[in-house]
């Protein structure tokens, strides 16, 4: 009875092909143990917006269901890095107003002191902003 090979597959009937991907069709798994198996997500084929939802499924040799688990790929978002460099290229602290397309209202971001922010924006139009004085690099005119 042991060890025990379950085939793998995924059934997302309304994603598009290639979204969910397995990196090996079957796992043995040894009796008292586990075995493992990635699942790839990849949006990069993805033509329209929407989310896509499914599970794999591991079955026994007889196609009776061991195991199974969700996956699932949300809307499109784009990674916005913002860096703050002083003249001298330190980082520097600071304050952002984001604008989405459309919005009337900015939203306002923090820079810490690292001169680093990240975050994830969904598909859209933006204007970000800000202001900062810092030292010039060139001496006083008299």
């Amino acid at each position: 009875m042991w060890p025990v090979t379950l085939a793998l597959t995924v059934e997302a009937a309304h994603a598009p092909a290639g979204v969910f991907r397995l990196s090996a069709p079957q796992v043995v798994v040894p009796a008292h143990g586990s075995a493992g198996v990635t699942v790839t997500i990849d949006g990069s084929g993805v033509t329209t917006d929407g989310r896509y939802t499914g599970q794999v499924v591991a079955k026994t040799a007889a196609g009776q269901v061991a195991a199974h688990t969700a996956v699932s790929l949300g809307d499109v978002e784009h990674k916005l890095t913002m860096e703050f460099k002083d003249a001298q290229g330190r980082p520097m602290s600071g304050v952002v107003e984001l604008l989405r397309s459309g919005d009337d209202s900015p939203e306002f971001l923090i820079i810490d002191d690292s001169g680093t922010a990240q975050m994830y924006l969904p598909n859209d139009v933006y204007s970000v902003l800000s202001f900062k004085t810092v030292q010039g690099v060139h001496e006083a005119s008299p």
